[in-house]
């Protein structure tokens, strides 16, 4: 039941007395109905927000549901961004979680964005992220943004014999990439294991961006 605290309205005692016996009860699901009411009156309670999508999360006090606990990790995340209540290591917990739960080809997409910006050390999101955008998933598919994550790129030309393009400029756009060191070109499908067994031993070129070249020749032309 309501504590009498709350029914006198101060809500912040309140607040204060179901979060002790909140703490203090093995039945999973008075913790969960505590947790409700403590959202009630502070919606904000990061701690508390935890608490309710681990409830949904593991099933704990209530029936699971992974996108209602995804919901409330993601308002976590929302606050420590907003409101700077905890350190980076904080929300690189809570994108984990997240992470753990979605199936959602964009939401994970942007969350390995996230993770990359906050965990610089670790590799593995920028791996990941060269997936995306090598596989096409939560993104636009694009090769080169995948070998800018380092990643190894088997490239097929798309053809007009057999009526997959208009024209046959790919295969002039995969010979400059190929010839450069960047990719390594798919001739034939025949050829797919053989090319992959390549690939173990190929060192790629890193791709280097020409615009601020490009934008000083502009300069030197207006200004000469």
């Amino acid at each position: 039941g309501y504590c009498y605290r709350h029914i006198l309205g101060n809500l912040s005692e309140a607040k204060y007395c179901y979060k002790k016996f909140s703490n203090n009860n093995p039945d999973a699901k008075q913790r969960f109905e505590s947790y409700k009411i403590i959202f009630e009156i502070d919606n904000k309670d990061i701690e508390n927000l935890e608490k309710l999508g681990d409830c949904y999360n593991f099933g704990e006090g209530v029936e699971k549901d992974t996108d209602i606990a995804i919901k409330y990790y993601l308002e976590v995340i929302n606050f420590i961004d907003m409101y700077m209540y905890k350190d980076d290591e904080d929300a690189i917990k809570f994108y984990k979680k997240v992470l753990e739960l979605t199936t959602d080809d964009t939401q994970r997409f942007r969350i390995y964005i996230k993770l990359s910006e906050l965990d610089t050390d670790n590799a593995n999101y920028w791996e990941q992220l060269g997936d995306c955008y090598l596989d096409g998933k939560g993104t636009e598919q694009s090769y080169i943004l995948a070998r800018k994550k380092n990643k190894k790129v088997i490239v097929a030309a798309r053809k007009k014999v057999y009526g997959e393009h208009v024209n046959n400029h790919q295969e002039q756009i995969l010979e400059n990439f190929s010839n450069g060191g960047y990719v390594l070109p798919l001739k034939s499908f025949r050829k797919l294991n053989e090319t992959i067994e390549q690939a173990e031993k190929f060192k790629t070129k890193k791709i280097e961006s020409n615009a601020e070249k490009f934008i000083k020749s502009i300069e030197n032309e207006i200004t000469n």
